[in-house]
This record gives structure tokens, sequence and C-alpha cells, in this order.
């Protein structure tokens, strides 16, 4: 996802708000404005973890349990140094959860874009995902930018995207047949 158009099929999942913004961008001309805050509907608590995913549950995107995935963001907040990584997060049945994954937590670099990936096998009984967005250490307000977010299948593991998609997916706009879900 670009941002270019909207926020469709992303949702906050801790401590968060999100907006589309045109202040930055790593790709285009837009990217998801990501606050820290405590006016997150899904989820608020002390922890000073925020968490942003695409669509959860059984309207995330189907996957085949077994098979490789691999998701990708670019963020960049331009005075914060906290920690950020990248997670695929797996749902069953019901759209419970039956694992999340994280990649590699690295500390952002305020004012340049960095690439976090994150790989997994998709564990028995999954059946969707997502890919979330996890920012340890952030104090109420802080900002972060998210862009060129993406989540698919593949064989590339770990590093680069994957040589040969079978699915390439955007967070799928609300009324495409592309599963979607909630945490």
């Amino acid at each position: 996802s670009d941002f270019e158009g909207d926020l469709r099929g992303w949702v906050t999942q801790g401590n968060a708000s999100i907006e589309r913004s045109t202040a930055y961008a790593s790709t285009g001309t837009a990217s998801m404005a990501i606050t820290a805050s405590s006016n997150d509907a899904a989820h608020v608590d002390a922890s000073r973890k925020v968490r942003v995913g695409t669509s959860p549950g059984e309207a995330g995107v189907a996957v085949l349990a077994g098979a490789p995935y691999v998701g990708a963001i670019a963020v960049m907040s331009p005075s914060e140094s906290s920690p950020v990584r990248c997670e695929l997060r797996f749902y069953g049945a019901g759209g419970s959860i039956v694992d999340t994954v994280p990649g590699a937590e690295h500390p952002e670099t305020p004012g340049v874009w960095g690439r976090r990936l994150c790989t997994a096998v998709a564990p028995p009984g999954a059946t969707h995902a997502a890919l979330r967005v996890h920012v340890a250490d952030a104090d109420l307000g802080d900002v972060h930018y998210v862009d060129d977010a993406w989540l698919a299948s593949g064989k590339a593991f770990p590093g680069s995207p994957p040589d040969a998609p079978t699915t390439t997916s955007v967070p799928p706009a609300p009324g495409t047949s592309a599963p979607t879900g909630t945490t």
C-alpha cells in the first residue's frame, strides 16, 4: 500500500490513531501517519507500544498453512528513534489469532526512511494473515510515518522481496472479494 488514495484496509490495534498524510512519503506523495494516542478505540494501555495493522481475522488476506509469506514496510519519524518492526499475524477459523511472528526490531533514524521486513511460514490452522506495524517506547503524540507496505506469498527469506509472488496483497477495499477481519 502506498497510501496515495486512502487508508482502507488499515486499522488501529493499540495506542494509536492513523490518518493519511502528504507531509512525508517514501514513494509517491502520501503515507500513513501513526500517532501514539490514548484515544484508540481498539485498545489503550500504558505499555507505550503502538500497533496498527491491515484488516485482521477473516477480513485479512487468505493464506495457505505451510506456505511462506513475507511482509515489508517503510517507516520514518521526523524526530523519534523508537524501535520499530513489522509483524505477520495469522488467524484461524472464526478469526482467532493463531500466531504473531515479529520481524527484526530496529530503532528509527530520525528523518530517514528505513525498511522493516517480516517473514514466516503460515502455521497449521492459519487461514488468513495481516501485516502489522509495531512501535515500541512511543510517547503520546509521537508520530511515525509508514509507506510502501506489502504482504506477499513467496520464497524469498529473509531480506528481499519475493522473486515470484503468487499473491500480492495491499489491504483490500471493503466490499471486495478478498477476506478481511479485526484484532
